[in-house]
């Protein structure tokens, strides 16, 4: 007979369980596809664009996010070069295996081969995990490593018996990683604190020698990150840690909180959900603990600023496991029912938001920044080139990665928030005399052409989807950059 767990159940006796393997490679190998057919196909996004930028200078940390994304962003560019499928392949490749962490996590919490099969379906038809599925954002990284600790977790305290100082050490390496990827994976360290001390099940493994290997190998994971921050004045945790911050409190987004969360687990999933909840057991309240932290930390911050759905991102592998844990007694077809209209509602959100012919969903929204940029920066490029333009001067984030991404004769270079831009190095002094083409973001120009010299007349450019307006962009030709090199703010 197999030992049993701390928690009194049996424990399993091999990885995969015998004839689950097949239906796992199935799904996964299906949301493989279907994503990288978006990741070749999709233009990037603003934000992708960006860490894009990141990738050309890869650091120990950047101003909004630390540095994992750039490392994964660079290692696909030194293999596909600069183009859709570079910036996004191991982002794509990566989170192809959480349904395989979704699995393991949701057997070793059940022990039951239908539970793990229907969470691994749950996870890959939910709306973010399609949704987000294909992009390159600090996210991605992020929900894989969530995942894979709390698979680890599981793994190492799995057996009472038997040491698991191995899965221990993987356990705070990713813990680590994950924190190198979003300072939200904070979120998942400060539940697994609140489980070891505040349940009993927690504080038996908090005393065994694991526990201590798990914080050794978290803390020398992030260490040469902390110390670099330290020699330069916390640079890294500037902007994340200014939300903290609440001062008043203009006005309260619980609706569009609650909102993101129906329309990310749909009402046929929320009833399994609701049941997986209710029938939570000492093993499936651990991952209660590690999520909800991170929900709570959400609700307060839609009481004074809006939610992004993506944030939600890394709670989904433990929701679709608690999802399973409600669906044992229904049959085949109430749960390929949910996780159909799971997944036909989400393909067909997505499918409307890409579409490359008139924008489906009106205003300048994230799927809409990915449309249009090609045939905008050929029109900038030559009309810099047409006016003797020696490099391109932008204004915001967005802008900048996109012009950087697609325009190869020029420079690109923000002269505003300059210590975005601190990886990249000194602003080239020779450029500050040269003449630039200025391009903001709207209509008309800013305050941002008084930081030159000589102002010329300025002229609107459209960016379009099938003729139809998405943004406008004004251009001035400039020349003579005051204050050269721009002051970091």
């Amino acid at each position: 007979m197999a030992p049993a767990d701390f928690t009194g159940a049996t424990r399993p006796s091999n990885l995969w369980v015998r004839n689950g393997l097949p239906t796992l490679l199935l799904i996964s190998v299906v949301a493989l596809a279907f994503h990288a057919a978006l990741a070749l196909w999709v233009p990037v996004f603003q934000d992708e664009s960006y860490y894009a930028l990141w990738a050309t200078r890869p650091a120990i940390d950047y101003y909004d996010h630390p540095p994992m994304i750039a490392l994964w962003i660079w290692a696909g560019r030194a293999i596909f070069g600069t183009t859709f499928l570079g910036v996004r392949v191991v982002s794509v490749l990566t989170l192809a295996l959480v349904p395989a962490m979704v699995y393991r996590i949701a057997w070793l919490v059940s022990h039951d081969r239908r539970t793990a099969q229907v969470a691994a379906l749950f996870y890959a038809t939910m709306t973010t995990p399609i949704v987000l599925g294909f992009s390159s954002t600090p996210d991605s990284p992020s929900v894989v490593f969530w995942a894979f600790s709390t698979m680890a977790l599981f793994e190492a305290i799995k057996d009472p018996v038997r040491k698991s100082t191995g899965w221990f050490a993987i356990f705070g390496v990713t813990l680590g990683l994950g924190v190198l990827s979003k300072f939200t994976n904070l979120f998942l360290i400060l539940g697994i604190g609140m489980w070891l001390i505040f349940t009993r099940p927690g504080r038996r493994i908090f005393v065994r020698s694991g526990a201590w290997v798990a914080i050794g190998a978290t803390s020398i994971t992030v260490l040469p990150f902390l110390l670099w921050n330290m020699q330069h004045d916390w640079y890294g945790f500037q902007r994340q840690f200014s939300r903290l911050d609440v001062g008043a409190l203009p006005h309260s987004a619980y609706a569009t909180y609650l909102v993101i969360i129906l329309v990310t687990v749909l009402p046929p999933l929320l009833w399994f959900l609701g049941r997986g909840v209710m029938r939570t057991s000492t093993r499936s309240a651990i991952l209660l603990w590690l999520n909800l932290p991170l929900l709570i930390y959400f609700a307060f911050h839609s009481s004074h600023a809006r939610v992004q759905a993506n944030w939600l991102a890394p709670v989904f592998p433990a929701l679709s496991v608690i999802c399973a844990l409600g669906a044992p007694q229904y049959r085949k077809v109430a749960i390929y029912f949910a996780a159909g209209v799971s997944a036909l509602f989400s393909v067909i959100a997505l499918g409307l938001a890409l579409w490359p012919g008139p924008p489906v969903f009106p205003g300048d929204n994230p799927f809409n920044q990915t449309k249009g940029w090609a045939q905008l920066s050929n029109r900038l490029e030559a009309f810099a080139h047409a006016n003797n333009a020696r490099w391109i001067a932008v204004t915001d984030y967005g802008t900048t990665g996109e012009l950087a991404f697609h325009i190869s004769t020029l420079p690109v270079w923000s002269i505003t928030q300059t210590m975005r831009y601190n990886f990249r190095g000194d602003f080239p002094k020779a450029l500050c005399e040269q003449p630039a083409l200025l391009i903001e973001h709207g209509m008309g120009p800013t305050a941002s052409s008084a930081q030159f010299d000589v102002t010329n007349s300025a002229i609107v450019f459209h960016r379009v989807s099938a003729g139809i307006p998405i943004a406008d962009y004004t251009a001035t030709v400039v020349q003579q950059l005051k204050d050269c090199p721009p002051p970091s703010e």
